[in-house]
């Protein structure tokens, strides 16, 4: 995986976080081929819907603030946070990191 730049979702706390994220990063899928990650509690690290993720990581906090710290752990360079409720919707999605 290229790690020079990417899209970082948390899902954590709610089962319906990690369906929204699954659905964010369909959308962005759409429009461009950027990695992106999910940080994730780890009873929802096998779940069959992360397919649409470039990797998947565990040990995510129970918690509200889970995002604060997944982005201390991105793998990119510059990094792109996204909240998991969150829809892509535009071809120039991929413009954010120019």
């Amino acid at each position: 995986m290229n790690t020079d730049r990417g899209f970082l979702i948390v899902a954590s706390v709610y089962k319906p976080y990690l369906t929204a994220a699954q659905m964010l990063a369909d959308s962005i899928r759409e429009y461009c081929d950027i990695p992106i990650v999910l940080f994730t509690i780890d009873e929802w690290v096998n779940d069959s819907g992360n397919f649409v993720f470039d990797r998947i990581y565990g040990g995510a906090p129970y918690s509200r603030r889970s995002k604060l710290w997944a982005l201390s752990k991105t793998p990119f360079d510059t990094t792109v946070y996204l909240d998991a409720d969150m829809m892509v919707m535009s071809p120039t999605i991929d413009s954010i990191f120019t």
